[in-house]
């Protein structure tokens, strides 16, 4: 709870000071984390597992291929793109964001082919999808 409060206030600077620059409405704020917490493998009956924080409802923690260890919050601020409390259920990656970055600075992509896929489309209308079957995940 702790963390969570100090994160809240922390975001709350970072947009604060957004404000008094005067540059608040023409700046993207990302905010996403990484795969998932450590824990969730008590609850899910594997012997000897040390659990740090559970991911409730979601099913195991890091470094499993259950949503516990892949799904991560992806929230995006983009006045006048985003509608606020707008959500999508489409499955993204973090290396959706350089491609997707690239194309809200209007920049050109670089040469090599990008492994993302822009999300412009998906935060402009929630219900739209991305030109994919599928995102994959490694876990070595």
């Amino acid at each position: 709870a702790a963390m969570i409060s100090s994160l809240d206030e922390s975001v709350g600077r970072i947009l604060g000071t957004l404000d008094e620059l005067g540059i608040a409405e023409r700046t993207i704020v990302v905010f996403t984390s990484d795969n998932g917490g450590v824990g969730g493998y008590i609850r899910e009956g594997l012997i000897g597992a040390r659990d740090v924080t559970d991911n409730a409802p979601l099913r195991h923690g890091k470094g499993s291929y259950y949503e516990g260890g892949i799904r991560v919050p992806c929230i995006v601020r983009w006045p006048g793109v985003v509608a606020g409390g707008s959500a999508s259920g489409e499955n993204t990656i973090h290396v959706d964001l350089y491609p997707t970055l690239l194309a809200a600075a209007h920049a050109p992509a670089p040469r090599q082919e990008l492994d993302g896929e822009s999300l412009i489309r998906l935060l402009h209308d929630p219900a739209a999808s991305l030109p994919r079957d599928a995102v994959f995940h490694h876990f070595p």
